[in-house]
């Protein structure tokens, strides 16, 4: 974990949330081009939403925020619905890509 700047101001804090939500949506954003590698690469639009999968890597998410001194509440409340959103992405993709399937 990288160290935290000592905030003298709410612009210091502002600064540094700004910061911090440019590098996640850089992280979303590579996200999002694999799950749409994993619509090109599955065979079966009935195997993009796993509800298996889902546990799995909610349960991650909740071992790495106590990790690294997050509530796992609040990782688990990011990542549902972001998971849902990337499977919305993921259906569209796979029928962007395979539309003779639908």
């Amino acid at each position: 974990m990288r160290e935290i700047e000592y905030c003298e101001t709410m612009k210091d804090v502002r600064r540094n949330v700004d910061r911090l939500d440019a590098e996640l949506i850089a992280l979303l954003a590579e996200r999002a081009q694999y799950v749409a590698q994993a619509a090109r690469i599955k065979d079966n639009p009935n195997i993009v939403r796993i509800p298996e999968r889902i546990e799995e890597v909610v349960s991650n998410v909740k071992r790495l925020a106590k990790e690294h001194g997050l509530k796992p509440e609040i990782a688990e409340a990011a990542w549902r619905p972001m998971v849902d959103a990337f499977i919305e992405f993921e259906m569209e993709e796979y029928k962007r890509i395979k539309p003779e399937e639908f």
